[in-house]
Parts: C-alpha cells; sequence; structure tokens
C-alpha cells in the first residue's frame, strides 16, 4: 500500500534531548562517588528511561488523525492551531513540515450530474483511500466538499521535490477507479501545498490559508492541476483578496464596463456582430481582463451582478449602433451555467430588449460548451430552449474543447458554433488542424448550422478559415476588444477600407 511516504522521520524530543546530553555527566558523576557499581546502576537505568521518553514524547504536538471528521475548516485549524503558536518557546519548525489542501475536481459539477448522495459516497470512498495512506502522527480532514486537508508528520523540513512527489502520490490514489452501486467513473484532484518555512504567517489559519491559494492556482491549470505557495503567488493572492473587497464598488462605481471586440463575414468583409467582453478599469492597477478579476467577483459572489451589467451594456450599444446608422446584425453576451440556473433570466432578457426597441433575434447567447455537455440540470436546459424559443441566437463557445453531441445542439437549436482557438491555432501550416476544421465544417453545413472561428491572429489563419467555408472569423488578427466609443470609429475605418467585390459581366 502506497503510503505519504517522503518526510524524514521525526526528530527527537526535546527532554529526550536533554537527556542525552547529561548522560556523560551522570555516569561520570556516578563513577566518581560509587564507582564500578554506580556505573552499572545508570548503565541499568538510562536504557529504560530514555524508552520511556520516546515513548510518551512521540509526535507529542501532532494530533493523530481523528475518527470522526465534522467537515469544517475550522476543525482542522484547532488541530493546527497548538502546532503554529509557538508559546512554550519551542520551534515552529517542529510542528510539522508541510500542509496540503486537496479537492475533487469539479465536484459541483459532479453533485449537479449524479446528485449530492452519489456525490458524497464518492467523496467518501476517495476519504477512505487517502487515509489508508497515513502514516502515525500524520492529519487529514474533510474540510468541504470534496476537499480535504493533510499535514505531514513533523520533523524536518521537506523539500519542493518531496512535496510534489507526496502530492503525485494522492492524486494517483484519487484517480483510481471508482465504483458504487449506481455508477463507475474516474475522478481527479487538484492539489495546492505550502510548506512550513514559507507560511506568509505565524498562524494555522496564515498557513491553511496560503495553501489553498496555492490550491485556487492550480486549478487554474485545468484538471489534476499541482501548485506550491510562493511569495509571488502569496503577492497575487493579495491583489486578488483587493480585488474581492472592491469588486461590489466597482460595479457601483461603473469600473467594470463591458468592451466589444467585432466579428467579421469571410464572405463580405463586412461586420457579422460583435461580442461583450467585460473589462475592470482599475485605479490602480489598470485594465484588467476578465482571467485576472473574474476569480475575485466568484468569491464575493458577484457574477450574477456581472452578467445583469453585460446584458445592459451589450443591449445599450446595438442601440447606439442603430441610432449612428450602422449595420450590426447582432451582439453576443456570455452567461455562465450558474446564470442559466435562473428561472428569470429569459424575462429580464425580453424585457430589456423591449425597452430598447430591439428584436430578440439581435441577441446572441452564448453558452459553453461544457454546459451543453455536461449539464444534467433541467433548469438550465430548460432556460436555453426558452431564450432559444423567444427567438434568441444560441452560440456555442469554445467548441472543440467539450463532447457535444449533434443531439445536444439540435435539442437546445443553436444557431452558431464557435470554433476554439486551440482548433484555429497555426490552421494556416498545420494539415491536420485543417482536416479537423473541415470535418466540422461539414458537420455544421449539414445541420444548417452557422459557424465562426475564434482566435484568428494572422491574415493566414484568417484566409484559410475562409477558404475551409468558416463563414465568421473573431481574434486579435482582426481587432482587438475596445471600449463602445471606440467602436464607431472602427466600423467606419473599416468599411472605408474594404474594396467592393468585383462585378462579372454576361457575355451577349
Amino acid at each position: 500500500m502506497t503510503r505519504l511516504s517522503g518526510s524524514p522521520a521525526p526528530a527527537p524530543s526535546q527532554p529526550l534531548q536533554l537527556m542525552l546530553l547529561v548522560v556523560p555527566l551522570t555516569s561520570l558523576a556516578a563513577f566518581k562517588i560509587w564507582g564500578e557499581i554506580g556505573l552499572i546502576a545508570v548503565a541499568a537505568v538510562m536504557p529504560v528511561l530514555v524508552l520511556g521518553l520516546r515513548l510518551k514524547g512521540r509526535n507529542p504536538r501532532v494530533a493523530p488523525l481523528v475518527a470522526r471528521d465534522t467537515g469544517t475548516r475550522q476543525d482542522f485549524l484547532t488541530l493546527l492551531t497548538p502546532l503554529s503558536m509557538p508559546r512554550d518557546g519551542l520551534d515552529l519548525a517542529r510542528a510539522a513540515s508541510a500542509c496540503f489542501v486537496m479537492e475533487i475536481d469539479d465536484f459541483a459539477r459532479m453533485q449537479d450530474r449524479f446528485g449530492h448522495q452519489q456525490a458524497d459516497l464518492i467523496a467518501e470512498r476517495i476519504g477512505a483511500r487517502l487515509r489508508a495512506m497515513l502514516r502515525p502522527g500524520d492529519m487529514m480532514l474533510q474540510v468541504g466538499d470534496g476537499r480535504y486537508c493533510f499535514a505531514l508528520n513533523p520533523g524536518p523540513q521537506v523539500d519542493l521535490e518531496t512535496c510534489i512527489n507526496i502530492a503525485g502520490r494522492i492524486q494517483t490514489t484519487v484517480e483510481k477507479l471508482i465504483r458504487t452501486e449506481q455508477l463507475t467513473l474516474h475522478a481527479t484532484a487538484s492539489i495546492g501545498f505550502c510548506q512550513l518555512n514559507r507560511n506568509p504567517g505565524e498562524t494555522a489559519a496564515s498557513w491553511l490559508e496560503a495553501a489553498e491559494v496555492a490550491l485556487v492556482e492550480a486549478q487554474l491549470q485545468g484538471v489534476s492541476g499541482l501548485r506550491g505557495f510562493t511569495r509571488d503567488l502569496a503577492q497575487k493572492s493579495q491583489i486578488q483578496l483587493r480585488l474581492r473587497k472592491s469588486a461590489a464598488r466597482a460595479l457601483d462605481d461603473g469600473e467594470i464596463t463591458a468592451w466589444f471586440q467585432p466579428q467579421i463575414s469571410t464572405d463580405t468583409g463586412d461586420v457579422s456582430g460583435f461580442e461583450a467582453l467585460a473589462r475592470w478599469h482599475h485605479p490602480e492597477l489598470g485594465v484588467l481582463g476578465p482571467g485576472q478579476f473574474l476569480p475575485a467577483l466568484r468569491e464575493a459572489n458577484l457574477l450574477d451582478r456581472l452578467s445583469d451589467v453585460m446584458l445592459a451594456q451589450a443591449i445599450e450599444a446595438m442601440a447606439r449602433w442603430d441610432t449612428a446608422g450602422l449595420n450590426v446584425p447582432q451582439i453576443g453576451v456570455n452567461f455562465t451555467e450558474d446564470d442559466l440556473r435562473d428561472p428569470n433570466l429569459p424575462e429580464r432578457v425580453a424585457w430589456r430588449l423591449e425597452q430598447a426597441g430591439l428584436p430578440t433575434d439581435r441577441l446572441a447567447v452564448e453558452i459553453l460548451e461544457s454546459v451543453v455537455t455536461d449539464s444534467q440540470d433541467e433548469s438550465v436546459i430548460g432556460c436555453v430552449t426558452r431564450l432559444s424559443e423567444m427567438g434568441c441566437r444560441i452560440d456555442m463557445d469554445d467548441f472543440g474543447t467539450g463532447n457535444a453531441s449533434v443531439s445536444a445542439i439540435r435539442r437546445l437549436n443553436v444557431s452558431r458554433i464557435k470554433i476554439d482557438r486551440s482548433l484555429v491555432r497555426a490552421v494556416d501550416r498545420d494539415p491536420e488542424q485543417q482536416r479537423v476544421i473541415a470535418a466540422v465544417l461539414t458537420m455544421t453545413d449539414k445541420l444548417g448550422i452557422d459557424t465562426l472561428g475564434e482566435g484568428a491572429e494572422t491574415p493566414g489563419e484568417h484566409a484559410m478559415l475562409a477558404q475551409l467555408g468558416c463563414r465568421h472569423v473573431q481574434g486579435y488578427g482582426i481587432a482587438l476588444p475596445m471600449p463602445m466609443d471606440e467602436t464607431l470609429t472602427w466600423i467606419s475605418n473599416h468599411r472605408a477600407r474594404l474594396v467592393p467585390a468585383p462585378t462579372v459581366g454576361h457575355r451577349s
């Protein structure tokens, strides 16, 4: 059975160290006073005392794994706090060597897909496996849904390579096939860890928080992510904390706004639409992209407010383009799975469009392919269906990153597939990419679905997409996202650059 090995054996306790220091002096004194009899007495008694101290002092500062896990973060802190508060003068380094935080990947989605009872059973099976890996003195507690914390047996500091190896063993254990009465699956897990000498503070809370910060960073890497806490990560964590604290004010004060990236027809070169993308005009950090601040909004439970802001500003932009006499057929707005669980979303969309005097087919509801493939929530499917029945266009975003079936695409009445950048990259030079996109375009042509290539960054990629038959393109090779006011000038300049298609006459 694989163990959480890699940590050195525990160091001798302090009383034992003191005993070993005084043995020579005690022996010398006994010999001088009582002669050989005293020396024999010391030799007989000392081993008994040493053995007793070793048994009494084994892992004296680490609470063993408790039989009951109450599932709260505070329980783990309660166990760690005596270790991290050196009130008795002992060195903090004697407390434990590393703290790990592990979370089952996509556990919330697992709960939605299989139900909370099955998901909890999966977590229970994984937890039992992990407990079997522990050594005496190691600690482990479940501190949330699908999340576990570990603290290694005390001893000298473990190095980075050892921590990575231990994390790898944990992930391997999690990834073994899981069978219940109702399902069989492979789970994965992401892990963040913090070595004791990298603890940014002097408390258990700061140590555990550092490991949790590393976990968040690991999860950004995708499934089976792994990250150790560093000083740079600490600085990034402080920035995220600042953003989280100021997110609500930023939404209220209009610091977070919609920018717009154009989409171009490959047939005519005309503007065929725009996509609304969030940007934060931070007074100190400058313009931030969504990858920098969405985690902060998510932690502050403000993603629903962001969606409202983006929807309102996208519809306002459509109205302004119409007033300026600029032909922009549609605007795309991204909606998360949580947004689509809101039963009132279709009514809110309809009300905003009606207030602006715009028909529903001018709005493209962009949903990730993963929402279509993974969501078993009927409220999500029902919301998308209602938006489609209202007349809104449904764009499937990031196509090629999931496994959307033809039946799912037809069920949701998808209007357009947006081919992910990972397939578009180097398509003009990579024959394999060309074959993949050609296959996608053949499918969409048979289904009567429109297509757009995302992330076209070079003229070659743009030209190859057009040659293969992709109807629209979007990306930095066309234009970067821009504030609303700049779109008016950009559209006019783009139209001026278009060369009219040659007219082919008929011979008489």
